[in-house]
């Protein structure tokens, strides 16, 4: 469906739309009787048909899995130095954080790290405060503890219930732990994060802990007041979206709004915008995507332009002069498509297939030759943040 989904002309739309129909008249109509049959086996039983072959293949691959898997990683992956999907998703993040200037640079100009020099956070930052909207199984959430050497709150919210049982598990409710003085609080939800007007007390609590401000109100106002600047830089409160604010319903203002407003964080995220060149069949094609990925498909839908994206940011309370939209789409969609399609045969050499993933191999391999989408990296502040040293 996808490949019809990627052509351009009105006579392939018209296919479509010809197909569709034809599926709901076909029970209403009357068909040749086709069957189709196996050769059978030959009377020895060797050959095409070969009878072993009913009782032994590569099922068996099921039980040689390594379980549970070492990663869960989910997102899409910055593929611009691996062909590995943990990896790939890990260096999402790191990207991500590298934009938002919170890691140490490391002087060569491409932002690359590898596993033999892990990044480190940015001198200078001694407490760091998150709110991760979409943690998936609690990979990136095990990440940000072990790359933070200094006091980290965290509160991660998903609305999957699968995946917080999993990342539940990996890390328990509450993981609060303290090696040489630094004390790392996580904390997990199971919410839907888009609706935050419907959070119970609990989260609502959690979350109103993140900001500074809010923290530092039971200490001495004079001694506050003398001290904002150094707290502003050392002290850092940021909202993390990786790969998840287009599923927001029915929008990513809301929380955004309180991001800004309430909480008075910086924003970094991956998302995905739509081109200003892409044409209306593309879009529409773009609505079912959405659809069928459990997106809202109301008003503009999940995929904005980069103005209308910035507009969002805006009137959400983030300065206009202090967003950043990092172009990395060449990294993202097109490897991802590849490294699918090699994961795919990988797994039916054991018996296995990609199932359900395969559609998603189908757009991502659309909207690498099509550009119909971007793949972007978000970094957003308010006037009162502290300023970024330069784009990236």
């Amino acid at each position: 469906m996808w490949a019809f989904l990627s052509c351009l002309s009105s006579s392939h739309v018209l296919c479509v739309l010809a197909g569709f129909l034809a599926g709901v008249l076909a029970p209403q109509c009357q068909w040749p009787n086709i069957r189709f049959t196996r050769p059978k086996a030959t009377e020895d039983g060797w050959g095409f048909g070969k009878r072993n072959d009913r009782l032994y293949g590569l099922e068996h691959g099921k039980l040689n899995l390594e379980l549970p898997p070492k990663s869960m990683w989910m997102n899409m992956g910055f593929w611009r130095d691996t062909d590995d999907f943990p990896t790939a998703c890990q260096a999402l993040l790191v990207e991500v954080l590298r934009k938002a200037k919170l890691l140490e640079d490391d002087n060569t100009g491409k932002g690359k790290s590898s596993p033999t020099t892990p990044p480190r956070l940015r001198s200078g930052l001694k407490r760091l405060s998150i709110l991760d909207l979409g943690f998936g199984c609690g990979d990136q959430t095990a990440y940000l503890v072990q790359l933070a050497r200094i006091p980290l709150k965290y509160v991660g919210i998903t609305l999957n219930y699968r995946q917080y049982r999993f990342a539940q598990n990996r890390l328990g409710p509450s993981c609060s732990s303290s090696d040489k003085g630094t004390k790392r609080d996580v904390q997990l939800f199971c919410e839907d994060a888009a609706r935050t007007d419907s959070w119970p007390e609990g989260l609502r609590s959690a979350v109103s802990s993140l900001n500074n401000n809010n923290r530092n109100n039971a200490t001495d106002q004079n001694t506050k007041k003398n001290n904002t600047s150094q707290q502003s830089s050392a002290e850092e409160t940021w909202v993390l979206a990786l790969d998840s604010l287009y599923h927001f319903h029915p929008s990513r203002q809301p929380v955004l709004s309180l991001a800004a407003q309430d909480l008075n964080a910086s924003l970094m995220a991956f998302d995905l915008l739509v081109s200003d060149s892409a044409s209306w069949h593309q879009r529409w094609a773009l609505k079912l995507v959405a659809w069928l990925g459990d997106c809202p498909v109301r008003g503009g839908g999940p995929f904005l332009t980069r103005a209308q994206y910035a507009e969002m940011l805006v009137e959400a309370g983030y300065d206009r002069n202090k967003i950043e939209l990092h172009d990395v789409t060449g990294d993202v969609f097109e490897p991802l498509a590849r490294y699918m399609r090699r994961r795919g045969g990988e797994l039916e050499d054991v018996g296995l297939t990609l199932g359900s993933l395969n559609v998603a191999r189908l757009v991502f391999g659309w909207w690498a030759r099509s550009g119909v989408l971007e793949a972007v990296i978000v970094v957003a502040r308010k006037s009162s943040s502290p300023d970024a040293k330069g784009k990236a």
